[in-house]
């Protein structure tokens, strides 16, 4: 099994069990923290695992399923989402008065005076970061 950051994703591709093994019939994936199980129908050898946090590792598990039973354990394999930006990933929401049209271009503000409100939105575990004003 190899397991690969995407953004707010893990994307894992694995191989067939051997011949003579186990036939699945579908693959289960552990994802901790958090608890996640996905279920994958076979023949699929590759899943994405969405609705992750940028920024942090996550331990990764899978099984082969059949009417017989589990496959040894796949893993643990750690994997860490990633949007491919360093360093502390946040998204700013701008809540714009009714009416206003916002218009979208890098490093551009639009209609400040018509913003109702702002909120920062963190992407990763804030818990070491430090806000000052």
């Amino acid at each position: 099994m190899v397991a690969h950051g995407a953004d707010n994703a893990i994307e894992l591709t694995w191989d067939e069990p051997a011949a003579g093994g186990i036939v699945a019939t579908s693959y289960q994936a552990k994802v901790s923290p958090g608890d996640i199980v996905v279920d994958i129908s076979a023949p699929a050898t590759q899943a994405t695992i969405a609705g992750l946090l940028n920024g942090k590792t996550y331990e990764v598990t899978l099984v082969a399923l059949n009417d017989v039973g589990a496959s040894e354990v796949a893993g643990p394999i750690e994997a860490t989402p990633t949007n491919g930006l360093d360093g502390v990933v946040g998204r700013l929401v701008v809540q714009y008065e009714d009416g206003v049209a916002s218009t979208e271009a890098p490093g551009v503000a639009t209609g400040s005076s018509s913003v109702s409100g702002i909120e920062l939105v963190p992407e990763v575990d804030l818990k070491q970061l430090v806000l000052k004003s």
